[in-house]
Parts: C-alpha cells; sequence; structure tokens
C-alpha cells in the first residue's frame, strides 16, 4: 500500500524537529505539505527529517517562485520524480496576499513501476466574504486542463491534497468527486477543511483503508500533538490497482 497524507504545518512554525519526529512517526509516502513559504523553511525542515534518518525531499524544482500550495514530499527509497512543476492561481484580486498555486508531480514507484500523479493545493481563505468556496472551485476549475494533459501524457492515476479552506460537502469538492474534471475522485480521508481525494475512474488509483487524523481538534489552534501546527496531520493507506 502507499500512504499519503496531508498537512497545513502553519506559516509561522520554525519547530522543524518536531515536524520532522511527527512525520517520520506517521511515515508517508508521498505527502502535501502547506503552508511552508519559503525553500530556508522547505530546508529546514528536510535537514530535520534526514538527521532523524527519514529520507525525503521535495518534488517540485528549486527554481520557481514561491507560492501557497501543497508542496510534495516523498520518501525517495521507494518513489523517484518523473516530471514536477508549479501551476500559477493567482487569486490577489479578489484575496490580497501571497499568491496561490497548484504544485503537482509524477512520481513513480521503485519496486513495481507504478505511477501516480499527484496534486497539492491550498485555495485563499477570504476573509471579506467570511471563507466562501469559491477560491477552491476557481483552483478546481483552472487544474482541469493541466489534469486532463498530464494523465494523458503520463498514464497516471490522479491523487488530489489539499488544506482546501472549504468542507468536503461544499459544491468544489463536490465537482471534484462527480466529475468535473473528466475523472471522478473519491474522498479517501478527510478533517473539516484538510482533504485526501483519489481517482476512481477512469484510471482509479487503488482501495482507501485506515484513514487517520491525528488527534481530532479544530482548524486554528496551534497543538503540541501537530508540532505546534494549527491543522492535524491526515493520512490513509491506498492499496494500490494493479498496473496504475
Amino acid at each position: 500500500s502507499v500512504r499519503l497524507m496531508t498537512f497545513n504545518t502553519y506559516y509561522q512554525n520554525h519547530e522543524y524537529e518536531m515536524l520532522a519526529g511527527l512525520i517520520g512517526q506517521i511515515g508517508p509516502d508521498i505527502a502535501a505539505i502547506e503552508e511552508i513559504p519559503s525553500w530556508k523553511r522547505k530546508d529546514g525542515l528536510v535537514d530535520a527529517l534526514q538527521r532523524r534518518g527519514h529520507r525525503y525531499q521535495w518534488a517540485s524544482p528549486t527554481n520557481f517562485m514561491e507560492f501557497y500550495d501543497g508542496h510534495i514530499l516523498y520518501n525517495t527509497d521507494k518513489w523517484k520524480v518523473l516530471d514536477a512543476d508549479v501551476f500559477l492561481i493567482d487569486q490577489s484580486a479578489r484575496v490580497p496576499g501571497i499568491q496561490r498555486g497548484l504544485n503537482w508531480a509524477v512520481l513513480e514507484r521503485n519496486v513495481d513501476k507504478s505511477r501516480v500523479l499527484v496534486m497539492g493545493a491550498h485555495p485563499s481563505f477570504d476573509f471579506r466574504a467570511h471563507g466562501g468556496d469559491w477560491p477552491a472551485m476557481d483552483v478546481v476549475q483552472r487544474v482541469t486542463p493541466l489534469m486532463k494533459k498530464l494523465e494523458a501524457k503520463w498514464h497516471a492515476p490522479s491523487v488530489f491534497m489539499c488544506d482546501c479552506n472549504t468542507g468536503d460537502s461544499s459544491p468544489s469538492m463536490q465537482l471534484l468527486k462527480q466529475g468535473g474534471t473528466g475523472r471522478k475522485f473519491v474522498t479517501a480521508a478527510s478533517h473539516q477543511i484538510d482533504h485526501i481525494y483519489i481517482e476512481s475512474s477512469p484510471r482509479p488509483l487503488g482501495t482507501p483503508s485506515n484513514a487517520i487524523v491525528v488527534s481530532p481538534g479544530n482548524v486554528g489552534t496551534k497543538k503540541p500533538e501537530w508540532a505546534m501546527a494549527d491543522h492535524a496531520p491526515v493520512f490513509v493507506d491506498v492499496a494500490l490497482t494493479p498496473g496504475s
């Protein structure tokens, strides 16, 4: 099986040793890490993981501008990157601040050459509208052509992981699940606004099991159980469909 995780680590969190301890304990194959908005911070987390003997690296190239998105972390002992990049989704006209993007990577498992297209996102939170679903809907709609192009090129099923700033039953997430991107997804794991979706059709990724929310609690309160992040890590195991 493959362990997938999404974890918003909180943008002011410098507790790299705590974060590395928690991530290492969970042991994801592939993770989307939200709110780690600089390469200095990314290096700090990877260095802490590697000091503990956990071989992780970022999938995306280092020569791009910094966006808020789901930065893709992967276990280098088990997977290799075939392709990766960042897709800009600028929502700053309606929500001032750091630009948003979508991190994506095509990963291949060393042991059997199984492939997966992983996408990580963190849509804006519209404070003036007290949240709302439009930023997540904007991401889902804009990423549809990219997802179609990459799946056709790499023949890999998709995973979509996010702090989506919207609930699992919201219109944007329903559109994702019901085939609005040209493929259908199922909820593999979810907690409040943090979600892991895996493709169910036309290229089913596999069967999810053992979905876990670490020390469930409300988003927005920093907790030592979350390594001083303000979101719970969410993870799930997926038994891959043969030939994925």
